[in-house]
């Protein structure tokens, strides 16, 4: 039982593990705070920073406590079953008056005689960038009402996140048992209040993947969350020059390559970083969704596999400085189209114990609900003579057992008819009493 995380799935001792996938169900509406946020005051994810404290918070052994610090943790995103979503890149774009016109403003092919009022998918999340049809997800967000009398908004609950921590193999094995011997954690803001309550499984434990080249020579290139960038002075930085050279200098190309098309926004984060003990400082980055097309500039291939998923910058161990790379594609005109999140996709784990209690207090409730309708037709059935014994009173067993049919199958007649005369006699008493 010790090496099961979840059913089929055992820890084996012939691999050395690298990373474990997670999945967060959120089973209350969730706030994981961000007050400068535009339009609604929460992240739309849930930043590794929160699964990390999240997990330090209980006691635990120390072996995690010491290594949890050191650990990785990416973001979680909003999921479709067990594939992991991501930020669409702002390159993409619908148009105004038909949200199923999808435009990949960074390819080739646009019309020039195609007049277009086109908008960015704020705030949206799929997967497979390189194809021509792609279905994103918004997650739903709701307002929530705290103590202290202000309005907060939260992710709804029900919906299912996505993310990966990463590590050594003495620590991923640690992680993952750990987590399958507490599933349940609170994150976010709000926690004393009953927000913030989520189910967290793992869902693969992986190894290294085996490296093959991925030769081309010209490729997109987006920030798949928010990427802090430290230039040559020593300041944070959200200019493109200063992440191609982060780009080169990761593939071994410095000086090799050049941008063709950009599509990138800054982002001032207000987070609370996971080292910092106070209020962090605010630090302007590039905000996640950036993309850039680049190629090299002597037209040769090259392998980008070592950018093909990474992370780069400052804070990766907390989830900043994701990106990803794919070879550049054609077809400037898409389609999309918009889909609900799936909602509890998470099976619960329920010992026998909780199955028997559950299955005693059903059979009880539905033992009184049989006794107040026996009590009611004996209320029907109370005669004004009391001369009657009860041995030779008229006793309705066919509807006494049609209603024991309804309400409990298992009962003996016996029992019900016991149960009949104790409420006549009882009724019985009371008209007598009236009476006098």
């Amino acid at each position: 039982i010790e090496n099961l995380i979840h059913e089929g799935d055992p820890l084996s001792d012939l691999l050395t593990y690298s990373s474990l996938e997670y999945s967060i169900t959120l089973l209350s509406p969730t706030c994981i705070n961000a007050p400068f946020e535009e339009e609604c005051s929460t992240f739309k994810y849930i930043p590794g920073a929160e699964v990390r404290k999240a997990m330090l918070f209980p006691e635990q052994d120390e072996f995690l406590k010491e290594n949890l610090p050191g650990m990785q943790f990416s973001n979680a995103y909003i999921s479709e079953g067990k594939t992991r979503l991501l930020p669409i890149p702002l390159c993409m774009s619908v148009i105004k008056l038909d949200r199923e016109q999808l435009r990949y403003r960074l390819a080739e092919g646009k019309d020039p005689s195609r007049i277009e009022q086109d908008m960015i998918l704020e705030d949206a999340f799929s997967s497979g960038f390189e194809d021509h049809f792609i279905e994103y997800v918004k997650p739903v967000v709701e307002r929530m009402a705290g103590k202290d009398g202000h309005s907060y908004y939260g992710l709804t609950e029900g919906q299912v996140f996505r993310g990966t921590i990463y590590g050594t193999d003495e620590q991923i094995r640690k992680a993952a048992r750990w987590i399958g011997q507490h599933p349940y954690m609170r994150i976010g803001e709000l926690k004393q209040e009953g927000y913030g309550e989520v189910y967290i499984t793992v869902d693969n434990l992986k190894e290294d993947p085996i490296s093959a080249p991925i030769l081309s020579t010209s490729f997109d290139v987006s920030c798949v969350s928010h990427t802090v960038l430290i230039n040559e002075e020593g300041m944070s930085s959200c200019r493109a020059e200063d992440f191609l050279k982060e780009i080169e200098c990761r593939l071994g190309l410095t000086g090799r390559l050049k941008f063709t098309g950009m599509y990138l926004d800054a982002y001032s984060d207000f987070s609370d970083r996971f080292e910092w003990s106070g209020e962090s400082p605010v630090i302007r980055c590039l905000k996640m969704g950036s993309v850039f097309r680049v190629r090299t500039k002597d037209g040769s291939a090259v392998d980008i596999s070592g950018i093909h998923h990474t992370f780069i910058g400052e804070y990766t161990l907390d989830g900043y400085g994701e990106i990803m790379a794919w070879p550049a594609l054609g077809g400037y005109y898409r389609i999309t189209k918009q889909k609900e999140p799936r909602r509890y996709d998470t099976d619960y784990p329920v010992s026998s114990r909780s199955l028997q209690i559950g299955a005693q207090l059903i059979r009880d409730m539905l033992r009184n609900l049989l006794k107040d309708r026996i009590r009611g037709l004996a209320l029907t059935d109370t005669r004004k003579s009391t001369d009657v014994q009860s041995d030779e009173r008229y006793i309705p067993v066919e509807v006494l057992e049609e209603l024991r049919d309804i309400y409990d199958p298992q009962t003996s007649v016996e029992t019900l008819k016991k149960w009949y005369i104790m409420a006549l006699d009882k009724e019985d008493a009371v008209y007598a009493g009236s009476e006098l």
